[in-house]
This record gives structure tokens, C-alpha cells and sequence, in this order.
């Protein structure tokens, strides 16, 4: 799991990546005269930064988030199916005393 300091570093480096790389391609695309320079730096760019940032790796989760402990010690899946009984029970109670009442 990346932390947020991690997505700030990824971030970073993907702009770091794209600057690095595109805008010497651009300057010598414009001095040629020919689009295909800066296109390929770009798809370059683009296929590096996706090694560098997508994958999850330790750089990015040097800073683990800590989180609290939880507060509910009991089993929660016994109480879903306690209270789902019992909200059928009231449910059917309120439809047969709502016949009555018509």
C-alpha cells in the first residue's frame, strides 16, 4: 500500500520523468522540423514512468500509515444475523398490527 508520502514522491518523479525527458525531444523536434521526436520522448516517457510509478515498490511505502485499533472486540457477524432477525420480527410485527388497525 502506498502512503501519501509515497504518492507525492510518485508524483514527482512522473513529472520529473516527462520534463526530463520531452522537453530536449520538443526543442530538437522544432529545430527539425519533424513532430515524430517529440512523440516518441513522450510514448518514451510514458512507458518509463509507468515502470517507475505503477508497481507498488518500497520506496513508496516508507511512511506506513498507522491506524487505530479497532474498538469493536465482539463478533460482528453473530450481531448481523441477531439484528437481521430481529428487524424481520419487528417488521412483520408492524405489518400484522397495521392489518389490524385497517
Amino acid at each position: 500500500m502506498v502512503d501519501y508520502k509515497g504518492q507525492a514522491r510518485a508524483e514527482t518523479l512522473l513529472v520529473v520523468c516527462f520534463v526530463v525527458i520531452c522537453t530536449p525531444a520538443w526543442i530538437y523536434g522544432y529545430f527539425q522540423q519533424d513532430f515524430s521526436y517529440p512523440f516518441q520522448a513522450w510514448v518514451a516517457a510514458t512507458v518509463l514512468s509507468a515502470l517507475l510509478v505503477l508497481p507498488n515498490w518500497p520506496i513508496y511505502n516508507r511512511n506506513p500509515i498507522k491506524w487505530l485499533p479497532s474498538a469493536i472486540t465482539h463478533d460482528t457477524k453473530a450481531d448481523t444475523l441477531r439484528s437481521t432477525a430481529q428487524t424481520r420480527k419487528k417488521a412483520k410485527r408492524e405489518i400484522i398490527i397495521g392489518n389490524v388497525g385497517v
